[in-house]
């Protein structure tokens, strides 16, 4: 009572002060009364509650968790206070909770008190009034929390600072916090932002805005698998989640190169047009050709959980994606059953939140250098190649030699060559031969081609991006357009990207989604191809000095053209220019795709609802190819198609209308996918957290094409075409052609061509997790999958896909608590099966059928194509999963390592068969192949000063890739050359012969029982069991993979590189053609000359005068062990700027963010160990990329 009469005195003073009237002062007191009975006794209801546990030697906070499960009361604490307390043995049964707690603080330098569901824990001696003053203080806090745009944050935490306490914010990003102390301070964390502490003040509503933080490579705090979203703490399976922290600095476009050198596993290979091929965890099946066994390799592309056609970034508008996630094993793969065989890569897009609408506006230009002409082209210099031109002539390198007259008018000769023939042919002397070689000797056409048909390639990309709506409908939409002007002239595309995703909330229990994404892609061919530029000796030049068109030889000899009666063919003028080939004609493709998903989900009870998804996919594309009457193309077809007799020099009918030629063709894809699914997850007393999905999906998916015929007499300015006048020709229907009197022909495309294919598939699922206190998941699935390309009986089509899964979550156990330096540390297991429907294998034998009638039967006939497998069946792989997920000093280092073993079986690979059977060998599911690797991933997070921070984030995968199993006893020497599959040995097998050297004039090789064999025979290499001689080398792909990101913030500016390597694998060195003829077609000769000419000793030397079977050392030379290299190389990639302006300089013109940014790509070489310092992944006459520079900005609202 003392307490409470100075309490009203002190009161009374000061309402006295403020002249409050009496009236208005018995009411305070009134008041304080209350208060204090409230605060000085306990409910009887609330100590009503009844306790039951029993416990040694546990702490406080222990005590406290228990009790808030049995009873729902929160505490109220300092952290700093119970470290003093003394842990405690404890043994009530159905106890009254205020005789426990009186038991329990009876021993203990603390106190406590009770306010409705809280419980404050205070220390021991504290003044009456400065607790009660305390409790005065105390509030109940509503808040939100919001990114620097107002979008809500779901799933922010809100801690109090000290107190042990803390709550999520909901889905509306709001959160409530009773009996918060004003002064006392919350930490507001989210992953991917920095977290802010915001002191608690009189106002009872906050909102907390936080900041994006640049430096966290952690920023996704889920894994998506497609059909459900996990914590990362609860998902067993392998996964790698690349987010916007990545993505967002990498201006790409092309999705898939925004990859490279992010997950550890995942090897890349860049394409010819940027985009990226990928092999997760080594080659698992067995493509048709063995030396590209990426073909059927790569990873299950899955957007907003449902799977595209094709494995197809260039529909993605790359700025609608959140993150990227990309699943590795059993535990991950089983769910998508037989399509997620070779991995999945799972595209999460940008979906509205409730709050403030975001409009995104996005453009960049992005420049290249010009092509290396000596990287895409093998051809040799003007001097070179005349040189080995004239020393094949002098040694008599020929084949079938031109010797004058009508029917040699095919053997197309040189410029240089016409010269020599002369000479022989006495036309002209030696010395004008030698004027003119020397002439042509001097001239590099390059700086024309240069000119006339390259550009340094230009990439202009715009996209605009809106979020927005409100608690009922939520809008996400883009549209993007990129002009693309390749570095051949009249070659790119144009490229338009829509996408909608609309949510709404019907009912609190009932929501739909609705999205359309339509894209359209225009390329334009019509440029001319490498091909074409190596088909120009180096000295034809494509314009004289006069302007007009240069001599390009091609098809024919000029000497016996020049005999024809030109004026009465349909077309006098019968040259070749590259240049006017160019420009007389269209290469157009077209692809037009729309993707409709729409989704309702039903939320029936407290955990459990339902999802019923449907995806409609049509991609339409239609080819187009025109040529006028400018182009060698059309003027070459309509003048061959004639009767002509050289005799009488004659020219009769003529089969092919004069006019421009049009071939078209069309392709349509068509995809339904159903699926309806059951989830649930639930949290039961805090401790136990359920998680499972059971669902069934089908899908089907039909191809159909057709090739038009040919229009002929095409003139498209009048709409016009001309039937042949004669038909298009059959066996029993003869044409004729120039060269031929006898011969029958028929006119190309004249037959409509059909293609047809069909994919059905349906599959049965479910996914369950159960987590434990937080520490320990178990997970499992189970999946079953029918698929119309396994095997004749419906009742063995279905196959058992599953797995079973385990995570320890050390890291909260209470032993490691004192590793106060631990952040995480998870261990994580799992082992399943999934497998895969080897779509180039049939169950029935396929016929190929002829287009017209046998010129022997006067019928249509067959020949065996494939010979079927009426007992194909699923190839399955077993893999099993072991990794460690830590992170220590703060998130200062963090990553994981993981060890996987992938057990291919009953793999679909090559059996031989005798001839009798009509065909040598088949597919059946005689194989196995085995994958083991280690992935390891380290990440760095250094805060230097709160305005200079660096991460680095480096990943390293190593995989032991071997086929187990496989029966093939003929493996001839050019089959394992070719890199057919060997039981023992890695897919991409790299064998050699071992060079012997020279003798006698002529290369040899070892061969069985280390004789010597001669390159002059085939003998050796079309029938010797390679395995005897042939010499192992490793593998072409490459087992060891590195990625290397670097991040630097520095105030307003990041910067970011990227760097890519591989090691491990073996490439084959470019050599010399030995082939290289002259006299009979107009001859190339490629630039590895040089090293024969400088007399290289580890590969063959010319070959001697009238040596006659020069051309069979082909089959040898590409293939010496001295020119098998390592693959090793480390790229700099990448190097990304960005600078955000000052919010306030943004804030004047109405903007959020102003950002500006700047790429250089594919900036070149840091190591590599070959001895030409080659790329591995792009050898002289290979279209590498080029280096590119990008310019952009980004402005949002």
């Amino acid at each position: 009572m003392k307490f409470y009469i100075q309490l009203k005195r002190e009161r009374f003073a000061y309402c006295k002060r403020l002249m409050l009237s009496k009236k208005t002062i018995m009411r305070i007191n009134l008041t304080c009364i209350i208060l204090m009975l409230t605060l000085l006794q306990v409910s009887a209801s609330g100590f009503a509650q009844k306790i039951s546990l029993s416990e040694k030697n546990i702490t406080l906070q222990q005590l406290f968790k228990e009790i808030k499960i049995q009873s729902g009361y929160d505490f109220l604490y300092e952290t700093a206070e119970l470290r003093r307390a003394k842990r405690i043995d404890i043994n009530v049964n159905n106890q009254d909770l205020k005789k426990v707690l009186d038991e329990v603080f009876s021993t203990q330098p603390l106190t406590y008190f009770i306010d409705q569901n809280t419980i404050v824990v205070r220390k021991r001696g504290t003044p009456t009034f400065e607790s009660v003053t305390e409790f005065l203080n105390l509030i109940n806090i509503k808040g939100k929390v919001t990114d620097a745009n107002g979008i809500l944050l779901s799933g922010a935490t809100v801690q109090v600072k000290g107190g042990g306490r803390g709550i999520i914010t909901d889905a509306k990003g709001e959160f409530q916090l009773n009996n918060v102390n004003k002064g006392q301070v919350l930490v507001v964390s989210f992953v991917g932002y920095k977290t802010k502490e915001v002191t608690v003040e009189d106002s009872e509503n906050i909102t907390v805005v936080l900041e994006l933080n640049p430096a966290l490579l952690e920023s996704v705090s889920v894994v998506s698998t497609g059909y459900q979203t996990l914590s990362k703490e609860r998902a067993t399976g392998s996964y790698d989640v690349v987010g916007q922290e990545i993505l967002s600095k990498r201006p790409v476009s092309n999705i898939s190169t925004a990859l490279q050198g992010t997950v550890a596993g995942l090897q890349a290979r860049e394409n010819q047009d940027g985009s990226v091929s990928f092999l997760l965890r080594g080659a698992g099946t067995m493509s048709t050709n063995a030396a590209q066994p990426l073909n059927v390799t790569q990873p299950l592309v899955v957007v907003d959980g449902f799977a595209i056609a094709g494995f197809d970034f260039n529909n993605i508008n790359q700025n609608d994606v959140e993150s990227i996630t990309v699943l590795k094993d059993a535990a991950a793969l089983s769910i998508w059953g037989s399509r997620g065989a070779n991995g999945v890569i799972v595209i999460q897009t940008k979906k509205a939140k409730g709050g403030k609408s975001q409009v995104d506006v996005q453009a960049f230009t992005r420049v290249s250098d010009m092509i290396n002409l000596d990287q895409v082209m093998r051809q040799a210099n003007s001097a070179d190649h005349i040189k080995y031109e004239k020393l094949a002539f002098d040694r008599n390198l020929f084949l079938s030699q031109y010797a004058g007259g009508f029917m040699e008018i095919g053997k197309s000769l040189t410029l240089a060559q016409e010269q020599m023939f002369a000479f022989k042919n006495g036309s002209i002397t030696e010395a004008q031969m030698n004027a003119e070689l020397a002439r042509l000797s001097a001239i590099d056409n390059r700086s024309q081609l240069k000119e006339h048909l390259m550009q340094r390639a230009l990439v202009n990309q715009a996209n605009i991006n809106f979020l927005g709506g409100g608690d009922k409908l939520q809008t996400a939409a883009s549209l993007l357009y990129e002009n693309n002007q390749e570095g051949f002239k009249y070659r790119g595309y144009d490229r338009f990207v829509l996408n909608v995703n609309n949510s709404f909330n019907a009912t609190r229990f009932m929501s739909l989604n609705f999205g359309v994404n339509v894209s359209y892609r225009k390329n334009d061919a019509s440029g001319s191809s490498v091909g074409e530029l190596e088909g120009l000796s180096p000295y034809e030049l494509l314009l004289n000095d006069d302007g007009s068109y240069g001599v390009n030889l091609r098809n024919y000899n000029r000497l016996e053209m020049s005999k024809l009666p030109l004026g009465s063919f349909p077309y006098q003028d019968w040259s070749y220019n590259l240049l006017r080939e160019v420009r007389g004609r269209e290469l157009i493709n077209d692809n037009i795709s729309a993707r409709f998903q729409g989704g309702i989900n039903v939320r029936i009870l407290s955990g459990l609802s339902f999802d019923g998804k449907v995806q409609y996919e049509r991609r339409k594309t239609t080819s187009s190819s025109g040529y006028n009457e400018e182009t060698f193309e059309v003027r070459n077809q309509v003048n061959t198609y004639v009767e002509y007799n050289d005799a009488t020099k004659v020219v009769g009918r003529t089969f092919i209308p004069k006019g421009g030629i049009l071939r078209s063709s069309q392709g349509e894809y068509e995809g339904l996918s159903l699926r309806a699914q059951f989830n649930y997850d639930k949290v039961i007393a805090g401790r136990h957290q359920i998680t499972a999905v059971a669902g069934t999906e089908v899908v089907d998916e039909l191809t159909t094409g057709i090739t038009n015929p040919t229009a002929y007499g095409y003139f498209p300015e009048k709409n016009q075409v001309t039937t042949p006048p004669y038909g298009y020709g059959s066996a029993v229907d003869q044409l004729r052609t120039f060269t031929s009197t006898t011969a029958a022909a028929t006119i190309a495309g004249g037959n409509t061509v059909l293609s047809w294919g069909s994919n059905r598939l349906a599959g049965f699922y479910g996914n369950f997790s159960y987590s434990f206190d937080g520490k320990y998941t178990l997970s499992g699935s189970a999946r079953s999958d029918a698929s119309n390309f396994v095997t004749d009986d419906p009742k063995l089509r279905w196959t058992p896909l599953w797995h079973i899964g385990a995570m320890w979550n050390i890291g909260s156990e209470e032993f490691m608590k004192p590793l106060t330096w631990l952040d995480r540390l998870n261990v994580r297991f799992t082992y399943g099966s999934t497998g895969y429907a080897n779509q180039t294998v049939s169950t029935k034998t396929l016929i190929s059928i002829s287009t017209s009638p046998s010129t022997i039967t006067n019928t249509i006939t067959g020949t065996l194509g494939t010979p079927g497998n009426a007992f194909l069946r699923w190839e399955r792989t077993y893999s099993t999963n072991l990794a460690v997920d830590f992170s220590m000093f703060n998130r200062r280092l963090s990553g994981k390592v993981e060890v996987y073993n992938k057990d291919g079986r009953d793999i679909v690979g090559n059996i031989s068969l005798p001839a009798v059977t009509g065909a040598t060998s088949a597919r059946v599911n005689n194989a196995g192949i085995s994958n083991r690797g280690i992935e390891i991933e380290l990440g760095t997070l250094v805060n230097i000063n709160p305005d200079f921070t660096y991460n680095t984030n480096i990943t390293y995968s190593y995989n032991q890739n071997k086929i187990t199993k496989l029966f093939f006893p003929a493996l001839l020497a050019f089959d394992m050359l070719a890199g057919q599959y060997v039981e023992g040995r890695p897919v991409g097998s790299v064998y050699s012969y071992k060079y012997l050297g020279m003798i006698d004039g002529v290369p040899h090789v070892e061969g069985p029982n280390q004789t010597a064999s001669s390159m002059n025979s085939v003998a050796l290499h079309n029938t010797g069991l390679g395995r005897t001689f042939l010499q192992y080398e490793g593998t072409s792909i490459p087992p060891h993979t590195l990625g290397w990101i670097n991040n630097f913030r520095y105030k307003n500016f990041n910067l970011m590189t990227v760097v890519t390597g591989t090691m491990g694998g073996k490439f084959r060195r470019p050599i010399f053609s030995y082939s290289t003829v002259v006299g009979s077609s107009k001859t190339t000769v490629d630039r590895f000359v040089t090293d024969v000419f400088a007399g290289d000793p580890s590969i063959p030397q010319f070959p001697k005068l009238d040596e006659l079977n020069f051309y069979l050392w082909d089959r040898y030379t590409p293939n010496l062990d001295g020119l098998v290299e390592s693959s090793s190389f480390i790229e700099l990639k990448e190097i990304n700027l960005e600078y955000s302006l000052p919010k306030s300089i943004a804030n004047k013109v109405s903007l959020s963010n102003i950002r500006l940014f700047a790429q250089a790509r594919n900036l070149g070489l840091l190591y590599t160990n070959n001895s030409e310092n080659y790329h591995p992944e792009w050898l002289p006459g290979t279209y590498r990329p080029v280096r590119n520079y990008t310019l952009g900005l980004n402005l949002q609202f």
